[in-house]
């Protein structure tokens, strides 16, 4: 598709015509909304990219995607829709518990509130289901956030085995080891970890 390759170039003037014309020919059409949410987050035009999740919303229906479309863009308002984003996120993790791009930006959500507790069971729910390596370097952070360092240790650690490439599960492991062996914990590495990416995907 054209605008993908300009949006990739960052030509987001241009994108956003080609993603509003597929849009105009095809109501409901899935990747040129996902494409356009993406083509807003990354231009910092929230409002824009909440309107394109809305009109997903109303001609494809809620679905996990659009559900989750819609509560990503929220993800990124001010706080009264941050609180609304939870609700939709949690709606598309309901309709499919094998979805697993709105259990990342919930768990970012709640855990930016110091709610790491729920951010543990939510991730802990989600793995019964899956297992990918973000959900495995989410829940160490989470572990070692409340304290309970081994935990934290043998997820980073699956993390690792899925996937070695994972630098934050890497740097995760390292401060956890760090602590245990007493020296001070760089908390730096876990506020990185929960700073939400623009990215829209669904694997």
């Amino acid at each position: 598709m054209k605008g993908i390759a300009m949006n990739i170039k960052g030509a987001l003037a241009v994108s956003k015509r080609y993603f509003r014309d597929a849009l105009r020919y095809c109501p409901t059409r899935l990747d040129a909304y996902h494409e356009s949410l993406k083509s807003a987050l990354k231009g910092g035009h929230v409002k824009d990219a909440i309107a394109v999740a809305d009109l997903a919303l109303k001609y494809i229906g809620q679905t996990p995607s659009t559900l989750y479309m819609y509560g990503k863009a929220l993800s990124h308002g001010d706080q009264k829709q941050k609180s609304k984003a939870k609700v939709f996120l949690e709606k598309s993790i309901q309709a499919d518990s094998s979805f697993v791009y709105p259990v990342y930006t919930l768990v970012g959500l709640i855990s930016k509130q110091d709610k790491h507790r729920k951010a543990i069971h939510i991730l802990e729910s989600c793995l019964k289901d899956n297992s990918t390596s973000k959900l495995h370097q989410l829940l160490g952070n989470s572990l070692l956030e409340v304290g309970e360092r081994a935990r934290a240790m043998h997820h980073y650690n699956i993390a690792l085995n899925l996937d070695p490439s994972n630098k934050k599960a890497k740097e995760g492991l390292e401060q956890t080891e760090k602590k245990m062996d007493g020296n001070s914990l760089d908390e730096s590495f876990i506020a990185q970890s929960l700073d939400q990416s623009v990215e829209v995907s669904y694997g």
